[in-house]
């Protein structure tokens, strides 16, 4: 199915972005877009797509120091879309990036702010 991501992700206040951003706001985190045209079309599955954003702003606030910036970017690149979020937050210790790719992990970690883990993914 073909999909407007721009549209979808940007413009709408209820978007992902704009649901995240009074999350963001408790912790005095700001999210910021980084987006390159007006419109982008791809084919993809709406819902996953804007599921694994939400996924990726969420983990993004919740791991991100109070007064520290996210930042969304959608940016083509050799004939694809690349979105990803960038934060500046504590990051996963070097001693347990394998178990990201694990389907056993059991690795948890609060938020800065003591939020709730619900493990890797």
């Amino acid at each position: 199915m073909q999909t407007d991501i721009f549209e979808k992700i940007r413009r709408s206040t209820g978007g992902p972005i704009g649901q995240y951003r009074e999350i963001a706001g408790q912790k005095g985190i700001v999210v910021e877009q980084d987006f390159w045209e007006d419109s982008i079309i791809v084919c993809c599955n709406r819902n996953h797509l804007l599921l694994a954003l939400r996924n990726l702003l969420s983990n993004a606030i919740k791991f991100s120091n109070p007064g520290s910036t996210v930042k969304v970017h959608l940016q083509p690149e050799d004939g694809r879309v690349k979105l990803s979020v960038e934060d500046f937050g504590i990051g996963i210790p070097a001693d347990k990036l394998d178990a990201i790719y694990s389907s056993e992990a059991t690795f948890r970690r609060s938020g800065t702010s003591g939020e709730p883990s619900h493990g890797i993914g």
